[in-house]
């Protein structure tokens, strides 16, 4: 399989999956019980001993059980979309035609890569995002809770080049352009 996937794309996509699992391990963590006791829904801080705040939506076991659920199943299913890719029989005549296979593969293999892609950087955004709103909120907040929101603030920029990235893996014609060029 690994000699179908796209080498940069792959460690990308693979780096933005674990962010986003650690991530949503992190708001899981750190999530509480809302107003109307939902756990996971909110996030508080005591300031004093006589006053907390807090904030929501927050992405805690409410929102990142389904997510991760959701994810876990898309990636899975990619898993074996790309096993199919690889294990499908070669034509008949293979004279000349390995080669446009090859292409073909790494093409199909490339899109679902980037399928992947989009699949993990379009949470990961919108929970760097809440996550760190919620953090940069909360008044009484400690130093590491402000750094940690503008770090994720400010990992939104790679994460948008990942997604746009993956998106051409999926729609770019310069792909497929060139999966059709090697079958002629």
């Amino acid at each position: 399989m690994r000699d179908y996937l796209p080498r940069q794309l792959s460690r990308a996509v693979i780096t933005a999956a674990c962010a986003l699992v650690a991530l949503l391990l992190a708001t899981t963590a750190a999530g509480s019980p809302d107003d109307l006791g939902r756990a996971g829904r909110g996030l508080f801080r005591r300031c004093s001993p006589t006053s907390t705040e807090g904030h929501g939506p927050w992405a805690g076991s409410f929102y990142s059980f389904p997510l991760g659920i959701v994810v876990l199943v898309g990636v899975v299913t990619a898993v074996l979309a790309l096993r199919q890719i690889v294990r499908r029989p070669r034509p008949e005549n293979p004279s000349g035609l390995i080669v446009s296979d090859d292409v073909l593969r790494r093409r199909a293999a490339n899109a679902v890569t980037g399928a992947c892609g989009v699949l993990v950087t379009i949470p990961l955004i919108g929970v760097s995002l809440v996550t760190a709103a919620g953090l940069l909120s909360i008044t009484c907040r400690p130093v590491s809770w402000t750094v940690t929101g503008w770090i994720l603030i400010a990992l939104i920029a790679p994460w948008l080049v990942l997604l746009g990235w993956s998106a051409a893996a999926i729609f770019s014609p310069r792909y497929r352009t060139r999966a059709v060029q090697g079958v002629s």
